[in-house]
C-alpha cells in the first residue's frame, strides 16, 4: 500500500500539483484492487509550472507525519513506514537523514 502511496505522490509532484493537505485520511482506497488509490480534498492544493523541492519537501514531510499520528491513534503503521515513504519520495529531494531525524524527534515528544 505504501509503495502505491509512493508512486501517486510522486506522479503527483513530477505533474506540478502540491497537494494542500496530504495525509493518509485523503487517499481512498479501492477494496477489489488495493493497489488503485485516489487522492481527494484537492481545496487547499497549488497547480506549478514545475513543483520546487521544498515544496515537495514540505509535502512529503506533512505525509510523513500522517503516518506517525495514524500510528499514535493504534493503526498498524510505525516509524519504518514513514521512514520508508520519507526515503522513497526523498530521492528527488535529497535531504533523507534530515528529516528523518526531524521525524524522529517529534515522534519523542510525542510518546
Amino acid at each position: 500500500m505504501l509503495r502505491s502511496i509512493a508512486a501517486l505522490v510522486t506522479l503527483m509532484h513530477e505533474c506540478g500539483f502540491e497537494h494542500g493537505d496530504l495525509n493518509l485520511k485523503n487517499f481512498l482506497i479501492n477494496i477489489n484492487n488495493p493497489n488503485c488509490l485516489a487522492l481527494i480534498d484537492w481545496d487547499k492544493s497549488r497547480v506549478h509550472t514545475s513543483l520546487t523541492t521544498t515544496a515537495r519537501r514540505k509535502n512529503v514531510l506533512r505525509l510523513c507525519r500522517s503516518v506517525l499520528k495514524f500510528s499514535h491513534a493504534g493503526y498498524p503503521l510505525n516509524l519504518h513506514d514513514a521512514a520508508y515513504l520519507l526515503q522513497t519520495l526523498s530521492s528527488s529531494i535529497g535531504c533523507f537523514r534530515r528529516d528523518f531525524m526531524r521525524l524522529r524527534f517529534t515522534t519523542r515528544l510525542r510518546s
